[in-house]
């Protein structure tokens, strides 16, 4: 579901609190919510994201005012459940990865900068205030997070996934026929739009367009549910690109409701079957080569075995 911010313009005679200017451009929020709405990163000012409630928004023509009235308390009570500390995959003074959980995003939103794994981790203690986030998995997408704790790591990774250095291996759950027991999809896809709004594939070259890749390969089939479990190794980074690549070729991630399949009961918090299982990349400080694995949440594993008769060990 697409939030639309409630927007307003405002002119001011003179120098005002941000909480107070918010509540008079939206009185139908009281003061309390528009206190908690700033805090949490849901107020911006002229495009720029406050989080002071004091923040003193000083004449300057006309104001812009965006707020999205998001209430993410669900994510909270999610993210209360979570077992944070079993979730760390590997710790070093340079690097961290996480188990990312379903339901809870891997990075900050335009409705809130406050609820995402970067921010549970700092208040469980198992993240330092400084990190440098390097790359997302959506909302549903569970499994591994890498986290560089410097900017050279950063800076490290980043180089090493510009020359493809960075190898990733997913596993998903997918509806559809007939499916090969090897593929790829190579083209073009259109820039990410927002959220409830696919990205878009192309066999050619379009302004605005880039390139995309991915290799697929069929596991464990269940012809007679239209089921397969398949391995897919993205060779580019683009947003939604194994979603996108997957309806190309007549696939749907089970419970990816955006980009063609239906939303499957066995899955709770958002969850749909889709898993970064594995990552491989050279350790930016050791040089050496690292391969850091994520075990499958229990909902995604207790499917494989009952639908495939298959047990892929963690």
């Amino acid at each position: 579901m697409v939030m639309n911010p409630l927007q307003a313009t405002v002119a001011l005679s003179a120098p005002e609190r941000l909480d107070k200017v918010v509540q008079k451009a939206f009185p139908q929020l009281s003061r309390r919510h528009v206190r908690k709405l700033i805090e949490q990163g849901s107020v911006y000012l002229n495009n720029r994201r406050i989080h002071r409630q004091s923040f003193l928004v000083r004449p300057a023509g006309q104001i812009r005012l965006r707020v999205f009235d998001y209430d993410g308390s669900a994510i909270d009570r999610l993210a209360e459940q979570v077992n944070w500390p079993e979730l760390i995959l590997f710790r070093d003074k340079h690097l961290a990865a996480v188990n990312k959980p379903a339901g809870i995003p891997s990075a900050p939103t335009r409705e809130s900068d406050r609820r995402h794994v970067y921010h549970y981790l700092v208040q469980q203690g198992l993240l330092p205030g400084t990190f440098y986030p390097f790359h997302r998995l959506d909302i549903g997408t569970t499994g591994l997070l890498l986290i560089p704790l410097t900017r050279e790591t950063a800076a490290s990774l980043n180089e090493q996934m510009k020359r493809r250095q960075i190898e990733k291996h997913y596993l998903a759950v997918v509806s559809g026929r007939d499916i090969q027991n090897q593929w790829s999809v190579d083209g073009f896809l259109s820039a990410y739009r927002g959220k409830a709004r696919p990205v878009v594939f192309s066999d050619k070259p379009k302004e605005g367009y880039r390139p995309s890749r991915t290799d697929f390969r069929l596991l464990f089939a269940n012809p007679s549910k239209s089921l397969a479990l398949i391995e897919a190794v993205p060779r580019s980074g683009r947003t939604h690109q194994i979603r996108a690549h997957l309806q190309v070729s007549g696939l749907a991630i089970l419970g990816d409701t955006l980009y063609g399949s239906a939303r499957h009961t066995v899955f709770s918090n958002a969850q749909f079957a889709l898993h970064c299982r594995e990552m491989s990349f050279h350790h930016p400080h050791f040089k050496e080569r690292l391969s850091l694995k994520a075990p499958l949440p229990e909902p995604l594993k207790i499917f494989i075995r009952k639908h495939f008769k298959a047990y892929l060990t963690d």
